[in-house]
């Protein structure tokens, strides 16, 4: 696998059976309620898996009490078995609790008439401090030719291309799969520089998402583009989405194996999220404006880019500070990289 991660369930198909019939009517009115205020089916779906686990533990640790009647100390049980049995991050933990929190705020607001005296005391628990639990990978512009040109190399054009196309752009894997060949049309050009997608769903609250347009890089994206483009045609590809095969549009599932593919090549571990940080730490060595970065990736907030720059501030003082002292540094537009 190209990471690892651990997904330790405490849900059982069996003890949920048994679970006290009022925290599952509780569950489905939650649930109901997400549906009616109109959240992504993903978040949904999020939600009630990790509910389902709770109250499995919560049967088997808790006396199968109704959740109206959940104490502080429960809670306390309940994270320590997290961490300490199931040994789980800290950030899965805070994810966790945070739907346990968000179950609570609806009895709150929603069910206040029934339950006036109930108190979302969930976080009243402080959350395990977080760690860095896995490793970053960190790609150079060196490693994205050579992986890219050692795919092509072994007749894995579309693989090529896909990691172009998050290399030249950022889009995570999900939206990369809704690409289709009219958003690479040269009249999708804005420049000799960049593509620009028509509208696509992306990643944001509600079951349709934001959409926005997504930018590509011609520079990085181009080379790999034509290729696949062209061994589309030698294979009688003609779904109109970009990454596909001759039965149809792939699935997202294909970029975990390109993915653990990438890896076995540059004996690091490749994931797809890995290039937005690629690109982000690109375009700010170059001294693209943040303002520019932000606009590109669609961020609402230029604090994003900290977040995506893997570069060590440390690593730049050279370009800034001399024996004279301070250099003065051209910004660069799309366009110069």
């Amino acid at each position: 696998m190209s990471r690892e991660t651990k997904h330790n369930e405490h849900f059982s198909e069996v003890i949920w059976e048994s679970v006290n019939k009022e925290n599952k009517y509780l569950l489905d009115e939650f649930i109901s309620y997400l549906n009616s205020i109109d959240r992504a089916d993903t978040t949904i779906f999020q939600y009630e898996k990790d509910l389902k686990g709770f109250f499995c533990w919560y049967y088997e640790n808790c006396k199968d009490k109704e959740f109206y009647d959940i104490k502080k100390r429960d809670i306390i049980r309940y994270q320590n078995y997290l961490l300490n049995e199931l040994g789980l991050s800290p950030s899965r933990i805070r994810r966790l609790k945070s739907s346990l929190s968000s179950l609570s705020n609806f009895i709150v607001k929603i069910l206040d008439e029934d339950y006036p005296e109930f108190k979302n005391i969930i976080n009243f628990i402080e959350a395990p401090k977080k760690v860095l639990v896995r490793e970053k990978t960190i790609i150079t512009q060196e490693e994205l030719k050579l992986l890219c040109d050692m795919l092509v190399e072994k007749g894995k054009i579309q693989e090529a291309c896909y990691f172009a196309v998050l290399a030249s752009s950022g889009v995570r894997k999900s939206e990369a799969f809704r690409l289709k060949l009219e958003d690479f049309l040269p009249d999708m050009k804005i420049s000799d520089a960049v593509y620009k997608s028509r509208s696509i769903k992306t990643k944001g609250a509600g079951k349709k998402g934001k959409m926005l347009n997504k930018y590509f890089l011609i520079a990085i994206l181009e080379p790999y583009l034509s290729l696949w483009l062209e061994d589309r045609l030698k294979r009688d590809i003609t779904d109109e989405y970009l990454f596909a095969s001759k039965k149809g549009k792939l699935s997202i599932s294909s970029a975990e194996h390109w993915c653990e593919l990438s890896t076995e090549i540059l004996g690091k571990s490749i994931y797809s999220h890995s290039f937005r940080h690629y690109l982000t730490t690109y375009m700010s060595a170059n001294n693209v404006p943040s303002s520019v970065i932000q606009k590109y990736f669609g961020w609402e907030s230029s604090t994003m880019i900290s977040i995506y720059n893997d570069a060590d501030e440390e690593d730049s003082f050279s370009d800034y500070f001399s024996k004279d002292g301070i250099n003065k540094i051209e910004t660069k537009a799309i366009d110069e990289l």
